[in-house]
């Protein structure tokens, strides 16, 4: 496969894919690894599961061995979509992988799924200074997609008894947790992500439709 001037390509060693990275766009950071890994222990079932905001599909990538029947990842920007094109076709996982190139406030499938997963954009649009890209500002503020819009796009995806997978920032916490009561869905884990001594990211696993009980809360760090 050509690589284009501004891509390279990476190993990914927990899912033993290769995936290729726009250099314009969103590197490899800890997040999605953290998110994946999270995802990962807790999976039980065989199910379908699907990607909000998959960008160049790294989490399906890393999770394209867990035991999934099949992973959607939607995409709303053209030029992560392309990369996850590329990655789909690397790996020879157009089998396992589907993507769709659409707002997810316009997918409308004929199913819904066992898992979602999100790694969503942190910031309220006007908490801060845009990026030059547009791409990416769309990827870290909420242009496109606002925490409250995500949760109620996972309410409407996903199955009765399904199970959600987000990483947050800590200052989103209060935010999220708000929208996700309002949605009438529960929080079974809370996981807080500590670096260097500070809570770096909120790893949360919620379900829909089942009776509200004890969180898991606990703490781990890298």
């Amino acid at each position: 496969m050509i690589l284009n001037n501004n891509e390279y390509m990476e190993f990914l060693e927990s899912s033993g894919q290769k995936i290729i990275v726009n250099n314009n766009l969103f590197k490899i950071t800890n997040d999605p690894l953290l998110l994946a890994d999270f995802c990962r222990e807790n999976i039980k079932k065989s199910g379908t599961l699907l990607d909000i905001g998959a960008g160049n599909g790294i989490l399906p990538l890393l999770l394209c061995n867990a035991n999934l029947t099949e992973i959607s990842a939607v995409e709303i920007q053209k030029n992560s979509f392309d990369c996850l094109e590329k990655n789909i076709d690397l790996n020879s996982l157009s089998d396992k992988i589907i993507p769709y190139h659409t707002d997810i406030n316009d997918f409308f499938p004929d199913f819904e799924f066992d898992y979602i997963i999100s790694n969503p954009p942190y910031y309220r649009e006007n908490s801060g200074s845009l990026s030059q890209s547009e791409e990416i500002s769309i990827a870290k503020f909420e242009i496109k997609m606002t925490l409250d819009n995500l949760i109620l796009n996972i309410k409407r995806l996903l199955k009765n008894h399904g199970t959600f997978y987000i990483i947050i920032i800590p200052g989103r916490l209060n935010d999220v947790l708000k929208a996700i009561y309002f949605q009438r869905l529960n929080i079974s884990k809370l996981r807080t992500v500590i670096h260097n001594n500070k809570a770096k990211f909120i790893l949360i696993e919620g379900k829909k439709g089942s009776r509200p009980g004890d969180t898991v809360i606990d703490t781990v760090s890298f």
